[in-house]
């Protein structure tokens, strides 16, 4: 007992300290899905096939109601249709999944969906993402994200 009386009382701060830094480290929402990418994207299908004509013809189209829709939905004019395709690399998916998903829980206040499925559609040098099984009515609603996914604006297929 007499050895212990004669230590500082301060001194396992040091410890304290080291273990505070170990779990204390910020974190983004993307560490996890870039540190063990799985591919959170769904195969090409019809559906996906229909999402990107649909993206192609609104990133390239020049009508009145085009041009309005692509205003309101923040989507830049593509010089090609061919600037629209289908993401299915695992790295890209991860992070495009869980980028949907907190914009997802946070717009609708629901629980986070981890092991969320996602079509992604790279548009130019931005992304659209978007989960099949969330629908406004009869629209497909994506999220339009920057190149490091930060969210942007929407559009409804």
């Amino acid at each position: 007992m007499e050895s212990i009386s004669r230590r500082s009382p301060l001194a396992f701060l040091p410890a304290l300290w080291l273990g505070l830094a170990a779990c204390s480290r910020s974190r983004s929402p993307h560490d996890s899905a870039l540190s063990t990418p799985r591919n959170a994207c769904l195969p090409a299908d019809d559906h996906s096939r229909y999402y990107v004509e649909a993206a192609r013809a609104l990133g390239a189209g020049s009508d009145r109601g085009t041009v309005a829709v692509r205003a309101a939905s923040k989507l830049p004019v593509l010089a090609s249709p061919s600037q629209v395709q289908q993401v299915t690399a695992g790295a890209v998916c991860a992070v495009a999944s869980s980028a949907y998903d907190s914009v997802y829980s946070l717009k609708y206040g629901v629980p986070r969906k981890p092991d969320r499925l996602v079509y992604v559609m790279q548009y130019g040098s931005l992304y659209l993402v978007g989960d099949p099984q969330v629908r406004g009515g009869e629209f497909f609603p994506m999220v339009l994200f920057s190149a490091t996914f930060a969210p942007l604006g929407a559009v409804d297929f």
